[in-house]
């Protein structure tokens, strides 16, 4: 039989599971990286994870107009002034390191895993305009994880200046955005165990 729980990524169901499965839910946590250790962890020998998420570093195209590069930058050179202050630098000393997933293989085999595929698929997303980007991208987006690091305010504050700047290359606000971005998708599988015998139980994890 087949069974199929639908559950808190930062915190799933007691497994062991056959399959767990996360779409676009990873770059939303604020620590991808440990919730990918315990799905692994809650996979039984032999168990398949697929995990599908937006990268913070994905691909660059070559039609690409440099939208998310500017959000990029702008993060990065508020991170910089930030750190300039020392209170700062101690209070954000344990934040993740940018681009985080560059050690998914890593942390993958550290976990007793394989990585079976690892693929950038691309995908085409339209806005309404550059108020509605951000607001999607931050709140349900590969951006809302630096919401759960840093709060509203940092992020609110960077979204104003983003919003004025993609405006400013596209001097219709109302105007339509159609972007393009990579999303990575990795397939991976504990590494099996001797076993006795099978279980004709399964159970499939969606995140």
């Amino acid at each position: 039989s087949i069974s199929v729980k639908v559950g808190d990524a930062n915190n799933p169901p007691p497994g062991p599971y056959r399959v767990i499965f996360s779409a676009f839910g990873l770059q939303q946590l604020s620590q991808p990286l440990d919730a990918v250790r315990k799905w692994i962890d809650l996979l039984e020998p032999g168990g398949v994870g697929v995990i599908l998420y937006w990268p913070p570093d994905a691909p660059e195209l070559e039609d690409d107009d440099g939208i998310f590069d500017l959000w990029s930058d702008l993060v990065q050179q508020k991170l910089k002034n930030d750190n300039q202050d020392a209170k700062s630098k101690q209070d954000h000393k344990n934040d993740l390191p940018l681009p985080w997933d560059h050690t998914m293989a890593q942390v993958v085999q550290e976990s007793n895993a394989d990585v079976l595929q690892d693929d950038y698929l691309l995908h085409s997303m339209m806005f309404d305009n550059p108020r509605d980007l951000f607001h999607r991208m931050s709140r349900a987006g590969p951006w809302h994880a630096m919401r759960l690091r840093r709060g509203d305010d940092f992020v609110d504050e960077l979204g104003s200046e983003f919003v004025a700047k993609v405006t400013a290359l596209q001097p219709d606000d109302e105007e339509e955005l159609t972007l393009q971005s990579y999303a990575r998708m990795l397939v991976v599988r504990k590494k099996p165990k001797t076993r006795d015998g099978d279980d004709d139980d399964q159970d499939i994890s969606k995140l």
